[in-house]
């Protein structure tokens, strides 16, 4: 067995690294009465009257004000007068919808002036710094009544983050991971970021929360690092029934680590992937079935997804995909279509961009509006330096090992988990013989014959015919 190894204590990023100023909303009277009265004209220009304003509520992006109706006007009518009302307050992204909770219709009218939530006034709370040390909690931004909101990736098990590019998205992605490793150390929380962009990521180089020293940015590599990534899991699963045999009932993480020494305790792994698109264009597949798996049953052993994609279309975020990522995230997205493919409903198509999201997870009713967190490259620059230089790094030569051994090309059917007919691995998978057994029989190749026998797809059907073609089994293809 390996000796323990002896861990330094982590030394945090002090706060002055960070730009910790609050920027309050700024709610000039005079704007907001007039901007009130102006809804309330509107409305009785289109026949809604005894509309009155009951609250206005600020916040970084937008100013929310709460239409009270009376009895007897139905909330839908107001909605259908979004296109009205922007036009009578000459303002760009209103957002009109029924607000169930104040029992009013709230109507969003963008700030002229923007605040930035940085991310350094999102450290000093109390939801963040004392948060329970067996989740991995970190700043998410500020809400519509400007409260701070922190999320919880155990609470909120698998992310998904999508959103066109512009919107903010690897922001948001740069901050998450700065807020994981200004407050727990690599003992606690290990990292593996896949890139397929090669350039959101760079920073985090050799940073000590990584599992293996480097960045992945090829396809193959990737699911390479899933499979490890389920083999971890079944290999903690296995640890967890060792330990609950020998009398001490564990059924997660935090309650083995509890049960066992420091030094042998586990950390929890979150997984980041930038651009799913990307990898789903060279193996999409493979990605798929480890992200199934992944999502469906890590959770319990401390292993965590996070996936972001630009195009949120159903043939990069699909069904299977998305059923097992609770928690969504959208930024804005150009259509309709697209944010329903994320969030299950419409809305995201009216965000501002620039950090301005809606977040629904198990448990919230309605998608949350909140203005993400931002820091700057130079600062989670000067952040990472500080970390790199002042705590060493222990990287998991196994994991190495592992996702550099065997990464042949994604695409191609010869993954370690994947089906063989690959030509170095010697083994054949049966739906080839049984192909080329009917070949045989009827005396002539088709693909189309191959796909109604053996029950492949197109591709698949393709492949086993050059692979025939290939072995000397049938001769080239002549008209």
């Amino acid at each position: 067995p390996k000796k323990p190894r002896i861990h330094k204590p982590y030394v945090r990023v002090p706060l002055h690294y960070f730009n910790c100023s609050d920027n309050l909303p700024d709610s000039d009277a005079a704007e907001v009465e007039d901007i009130k009265r102006r809804i309330v004209e509107t409305l009785e220009d289109y026949n809604v009257s005894g509309g009155t304003i009951a609250s206005v509520t600020f916040g970084p992006t937008v100013t929310r004000y709460n239409v009270v109706l009376p009895r007897g006007v139905s909330p839908r009518k107001v909605v259908s007068l979004e296109q009205e009302i922007a036009m009578g307050l000459c303002r760009e992204g209103v957002n009109v919808y029924p607000n169930v909770e104040d029992g009013a219709v709230s109507i969003e009218v963008p700030n002229k002036n923007r605040q930035t939530v940085e991310l350094g006034c999102m450290f000093i709370d109390d939801a963040y710094t004392k948060a329970k040390p067996t989740s991995l909690v970190f700043a998410m931004g500020k809400d519509i009544a400007n409260r701070k909101v922190y999320g919880d990736v155990c609470k909120m098990t698998h992310l998904l983050v999508a959103g066109s590019s512009g919107s903010g998205k690897s922001v948001f992605l740069g901050s998450l991971i700065i807020s994981l490793i200004h407050k727990y150390s690599p003992e606690e929380l290990r990292l593996i970021l896949i890139d397929p962009k090669k350039t959101e990521f760079v920073l985090y180089n050799n940073l000590p929360h990584l599992m293996i020293n480097e960045i992945i940015t090829d396809a193959s590599k990737a699911v390479q690092s899933l499979n490890w990534a389920i083999m971890e899991m079944n290999r903690r699963y296995s640890l967890f029934s060792q330990m609950s045999r020998s009398g001490a009932y564990v059924v997660n993480l935090d309650q083995y680590n509890a049960h066992v020494e420091k030094s042998e305790r586990l950390p929890k792994i979150v997984i980041i992937i930038d651009e799913l698109a990307d990898l789903m264009l060279a193996a999409k597949k493979e990605m798929e079935d480890r992200i199934q798996n992944l999502t469906q049953k890590a959770r319990a052993a401390g292993i965590h997804l996070i996936v972001a994609t630009q195009r949120p279309s159903t043939d990069v975020i699909t069904g299977v995909i998305k059923s097992n990522l609770a928690t969504r995230i959208a930024f804005y997205v150009a259509t309709d279509v697209d944010s329903r493919v994320i969030l299950d409903q419409s809305g995201a198509q009216k965000l501002l961009g620039k950090g301005d999201l809606l977040y629904t997870m198990p448990g919230v009713a309605a998608p949350i509006r909140v203005q993400s967190a931002f820091i700057s490259t130079e600062e989670s620059q000067k952040v990472v330096n500080f970390i790199k230089a002042n705590n060493e790094a222990y990287y998991d030569e196994e994991a190495t090992n592992y996702i550099n051994s065997r990464g042949g090309y994604a695409g191609d059917d010869s993954s370690s988990i994947g089906d063989g007919g690959s030509k170095d691995s010697g083994s054949v998978d049966p739906i080839y013989i049984d192909a080329l057994r009917h070949v045989i029989a009827c005396g002539s190749a088709s693909i189309s014959m191959i796909q109604r026998k053996c029950s492949a797809g197109y591709s698949r059907a393709g492949k086993i015919v050059e692979w025939m073609e290939e072995m000397g089994y049938i001769s080239a293809f002549d008209g």
